[in-house]
């Protein structure tokens, strides 16, 4: 295809059958045509499935530059997260730079609708867990950046102290917030 829209729904359509090597090619025939963020978020997606982690990283910071450094997008990038670290101090480099980006987009207060958080994709990366260390603090760091989003949701009552965190699993949609 020639039409960036093409190319992207080729990629996404690739993608979803599990060709993501051809799903890759797709969206970068799609951003050498025209720049959009849905491609560079797909790309990034697809690079993080095949385990292509400072790819990955490189595409949702694209994603977020061309949002003008929207805060999710930045966490999205800061969260791409390597199953395995080459040693510990890997695993606290890369725990002290998310936590840093958390912090900074905290600090912005941004606020997006459910469909807007979904569509930004800023979760706790699935593998922050499997670190061997305690990644309580940065999932309350996920809940106070999320909270502004929430905050005119009617409540029962008006909860005091520390944002609540959980966990869940689903077959095939496995998170962890």
């Amino acid at each position: 295809p020639r039409l960036p829209d093409a190319c992207q729904n080729l990629g996404a359509a690739l993608f979803r059958v599990g060709d993501y090597q051809a799903a890759i090619a797709a969206y970068n025939q799609a951003l050498s045509i025209q720049p959009s963020p849905l491609v560079y978020r797909n790309l990034g997606c697809a690079l993080e499935t095949v385990a292509l982690w400072n790819e990955a990283r490189d595409a949702f910071e694209r994603y977020a530059r061309l949002l003008d450094d929207d805060p999710f997008t930045l966490v999205r990038a800061a969260g791409v997260c390597p199953s395995v670290f080459e040693d510990g101090q890997a695993i606290h480099e890369f725990r002290q730079q998310l936590e840093s980006t958390l912090l900074a987009a905290i600090d912005r207060r941004p606020t997006l609708s459910f469909a807007e958080l979904l569509d930004r994709d800023s979760r706790p990366h699935f593998n922050v867990q499997f670190h061997g260390l305690c990644d309580r603090t940065i999932r309350e760091q996920y809940a106070q950046l999320l909270t502004p989003s929430f905050e005119h949701l009617s409540r029962p009552s008006k909860r005091e102290g520390k944002p609540s965190v959980g966990f869940y699993v689903a077959p095939g949609h496995e998170y962890a917030f």
